[in-house]
């Protein structure tokens, strides 16, 4: 049987994260604040809510001991978003599978990785991301996207990685077979920058040991960016390393960023504008309504949680 045709996804891309686990919020209301999220300036969004049920199976909305029913809060994001920008692609995100899969013995992989294609088929999305962070570490990992990528490639779906380690993947004495293994499990990486995930071993020149440079995004957090507290790199300084790509007039695929959803919504949502705009050459977005200060943005970072009102300066104007 011929296998699906795994969807192409232009270069550049402006991906986002989008947290969607309740934290103390009903998931039968739809957030006033999302009104003001920008879909139509994402390329690719990655919907973090997803997890393990007790079969071992990929699920909506398991955490820990307790289900929350989640389908209403995805129902309206992928209709919103696909509305506003009709060529995007919504991935399902899920961390901590070392505990849930991994530990549990490769008798496990086969019933997880056949479960993450039926789970994407079922709601109606288009790739699963992995969030790869150092308490994480298995010395099986590759084994089980291995298993994960042949199921979903079957069926014209997507993997990728959100990695801020590589131990566990890669080191830097590893073959080119190890190499070319990491590279076969994944179309796409998006390497973190923020939040203790950009060193020495998760660095973007590690990464082009891997993946070409059209096959990796920077990560943006932007309510960190530029924080001189923080060894997190400034909207600039991740332009410039899109452009530099692999130094060989090759440039990166793009930017990803940490996230839509947060309590900085206005700010995280006027920076997406910004880097879309600034990878496509758009004003505005596919809606065409810009309200932002790029000099802002690119200069300025963000301090604490009691200064929240000097963000909401920055008026993203609704999309419908």
């Amino acid at each position: 049987m011929t296998p699906t045709p795994v969807p192409i996804i232009r270069r550049p891309i402006a991906a986002a994260h989008f947290m969607i686990f309740p934290e103390g919020k009903d998931p039968t209301v739809i957030p006033t604040a999302w009104a003001d999220i920008r879909f139509d300036a994402v390329d690719i969004l990655y919907i973090h809510g997803f997890s393990t049920n007790q079969n071992g199976e990929l699920a909506l909305g398991y955490y820990k001991d307790t289900h929350y029913d989640l389908h209403f809060w995805l129902d309206w994001i992928l209709k919103t978003a696909r509305k506003a920008n009709p060529d995007i692609k919504i991935f399902a995100q899920q961390n901590y599978l070392k505990d849930d899969i991994l530990n549990k013995g490769p008798g496990f992989y086969k019933i997880y990785a056949e479960s993450v294609p039926t789970l994407l088929e079922k709601l109606h999305l288009d790739g699963f991301d992995y969030d790869y962070e150092p308490g994480q570490v298995h010395e099986d990992v590759i084994r089980l996207f291995t298993d994960i990528h042949t199921q979903c490639s079957k069926k014209g779906f997507l993997t990728s990685i959100s990695p801020s380690e590589t131990m566990g993947l890669f080191t830097r004495t590893s073959t080119a077979e190890d190499l070319a293994n990491v590279r076969n499990c994944f179309d796409h990486v998006n390497v973190q920058t923020y939040d203790g995930g950009l060193h020495d071993d998760n660095s973007l020149e590690a990464w082009l040991r891997v993946f070409p440079a059209d096959r990796i995004l920077v990560g943006i957090n932007p309510e960190q960016s530029g924080n001189p507290n923080k060894a997190i790199p400034s909207v600039q300084q991740t332009e410039d390393w899109y452009k530099n790509g692999d130094g060989r007039g090759n440039r990166l695929a793009g930017f990803h960023l940490w996230r839509l959803n947060s309590d900085v919504l206005l700010w995280e949502n006027a920076t997406q504008v910004m880097v879309y705009d600034y990878l496509h050459g758009t004003k505005g977005g596919k809606a065409q309504n810009v309200n932002y200060d790029r000099n802002k943005i690119t200069t300025e970072w963000y301090h604490s949680h009691d200064e929240h009102k000097q963000w909401k300066k920055i008026t993203v104007p609704k999309v419908h």
